[in-house]
């Protein structure tokens, strides 16, 4: 009895395996038939058999795929920056060739900056893409770049970039308040071309 259930669940097994591979019905009656039958079974479907020169054409094929999508992709980010820098909303931000983007944001105190601070890891979070942060006296000095696009910009940093500007431009008001009640002026002069002075 033991070795008759046995029998069944290992014939289930079989056609389980079989059915996930989307073999017919037809692939179970032959089971165990010659290998000239069962060659012929899977020549009805696409892409067997899997000959050395079908491989060869279906890599390249993908290979030709992946060089479409890579300038489609190369193309979108050029597209983005283009509109981001003429539309002005990277007008502090520093280019280093197309390697990486940065800024630094002033602020009046550190009590400031750490409230910035957690606001912007959340933006980086909701992205999934982080950015190298190097925090000193009242300033946040801020770098972008893209490690799985060979260090380079990509969208991500830009919509990033696009984030941290408006949440900037969202407390500057509170800064420029706190400072003025100090008799003080928030040191940030724009520039062009994403020159800043402080």
């Amino acid at each position: 009895m033991l070795a008759k259930t046995s029998r069944h669940m290992l014939s289930s097994m079989k056609r389980s395996a079989v059915a996930q591979r989307g073999f017919s019905e037809s692939y179970l009656k032959n089971y165990g038939s010659s290998k000239k039958e069962r060659m012929e079974l899977f020549a009805q479907f696409d892409g067997f058999p899997q000959t050395k020169a079908k491989i060869k054409e279906m890599k390249d094929g993908f290979e030709a795929q992946n060089e479409v999508y890579y300038q489609e992709f190369m193309q979108m980010n050029e597209n983005l920056l283009y509109n981001m820098t003429s539309s002005g909303e990277l007008e502090l931000w520093t280019f280093d060739g197309t390697n990486s983007l940065s800024r630094s944001f002033v602020f009046p105190d550190l009590l400031e900056i750490r409230r910035f601070f957690f606001e912007f890891t959340d933006l980086c979070e909701s992205w999934d893409h982080h950015a190298s942060v190097v925090l000193t006296h009242n300033r946040i000095d801020i770098s972008l770049t893209s490690h799985f696009n060979d260090n380079q910009i990509s969208h991500l940093d830009l919509q990033i970039a696009r984030g941290i500007n408006n949440l900037y431009k969202k407390h500057l008001p509170r800064y420029e308040r706190l400072l003025a009640e100090r008799g003080e002026e928030l040191a940030l002069e724009e520039g062009k071309n994403g020159d800043q002075k402080q």
